[in-house]
């Protein structure tokens, strides 16, 4: 079978048309530029506007600061499993989980949250700074604590044994 020309030429066009559609729909406003990483507000607007059905669960964007799962209850954390808001000089009560009867909130802010670790005849220290993500966490023991929100003043925090 033999093509003229004019046929190659309108044939070529149509595919290299279809791929441009194609590249161009996968890409972004900014053509497909990295993204620069999302502030809280503008992670929770996304997440918001995420379609459903693409694997990530969505929720309203919240009004204000998140409210904190176990809200201000300290005691809601002994045993490493709760999600809480903290201040600078908050007290967790942790019952001898993981060898610590509390931790102390030495800084919780934008710029950083830290804690001191106490126990029978222990001390220990563990701090994080900003940038914060659901990835990141700082270790006490076997005690993983993820920053959830971080406000001027306080932090909303994720406590979980891993």
């Amino acid at each position: 079978m033999t093509t003229t020309l004019p046929h190659r030429i309108a044939a070529s066009a149509a595919v290299s048309g279809a791929l441009a559609a194609v590249l161009c729909g996968c890409a972004g406003a900014d053509g497909g530029a990295s993204p620069e990483p999302a502030s809280p507000s503008s992670a929770a607007g996304s997440a918001a506007a995420s379609p459903a059905g693409d694997g990530a669960t969505a929720s309203p964007a919240p009004e204000g600061p998140s409210e904190a799962a176990g809200g201000t209850d300290l005691d809601a954390c002994a045993d490493a499993d709760c999600e809480v808001r903290i201040e600078e000089g908050d007290e967790i009560p942790m019952g001898g989980t993981q060898g610590m009867d509390r931790l102390v909130v030495e800084a919780a802010d934008q710029e950083q949250v830290s804690f001191t670790a106490y126990g029978p005849g222990i001390m220990m220290s563990s701090s994080m700074g900003a940038p914060f993500d659901e990835e990141s966490a700082l270790y006490l023991n076997d005690v993983a604590i993820r920053v959830v929100e971080a406000g001027a003043d306080h932090a909303v925090v994720r406590l979980s044994l891993e």
